[in-house]
């Protein structure tokens, strides 16, 4: 196993990077969290068999870190320590690139909490449209309803209007047949008139002879 430990010893400066290539899956874990995963900046995570950066920060101090791969030891990283002045100065540079990070990362939470109220909002704006739609295909029902209602409605005017026009036309038919029975019933009162003259006539000639 000594070939296996030397091809996994990891040299590195404060501030530096390496490349840990991992062959098995599992979850990994470093010793000391001055190193990192350049992408999460946690020092764990469970992966699978790939090749990941890591990052050694500045105040990383000398010495040999530790990862573990499911509990046992897998690579070593040694740090090479830096002069004073170059520890200072790379120090100061880490925790303004911690800083901009961090305001980048709450950028991105904003941004992602944004995101989600403009996917609620189109969501709202959908719902909206969709009722918009059945409000719309409700209203083009009524209107084909009223347009029935509307027809049928001029179709029985039109038809009482020809039965009014026909009723008319019967009352004068009725005042008609009326005024003729009146006369008819006046003439034949003249006529049994003269023909009970006469025959009264007749008859009080016909006395008078005998």
């Amino acid at each position: 196993m000594i070939w296996l430990i030397l091809a996994l010893l990891l040299v590195s400066n404060p501030g530096g990077e390496i490349k840990l290539n991992l062959t098995d899956s599992g979850k990994v874990e470093i010793s000391d969290q001055c190193i990192f995963f350049k992408d999460t900046f946690n020092n764990s995570a469970v992966l699978e068999p790939g090749l990941y950066d890591l990052k050694v920060g500045f105040n990383c101090s000398p010495g040999d870190k530790t990862i573990f791969l499911d509990g046992k030891t897998y690579a070593t990283v040694r740090i090479k320590k830096l002069d004073d002045e170059d520890l200072n100065n790379a120090t100061k540079v880490q925790i303004e690139l911690l800083k901009t990070k961090k305001e980048l990362s709450l950028t991105v939470e904003k941004l992602q909490e944004i995101v989600e109220e403009l996917n609620k909002s189109m969501l709202e704006i959908e719902k909206l449209e969709k009722e918009k739609a059945s409000l719309e295909n409700e209203l083009k029902i009524l209107n084909e309803r009223y347009e029935d209602l509307q027809m049928k409605y001029e179709s029985i005017s039109r038809e009482l209007e020809g039965k009014k026009k026909k009723l008319m036309e019967m009352e004068k038919e009725v005042q008609s047949l009326s005024d003729l029975n009146l006369t008819y019933r006046t003439t034949m009162l003249f006529l049994v008139s003269i023909f009970i003259g006469s025959f009264t006539s007749l008859a009080i000639k016909g006395m008078r002879k005998s």
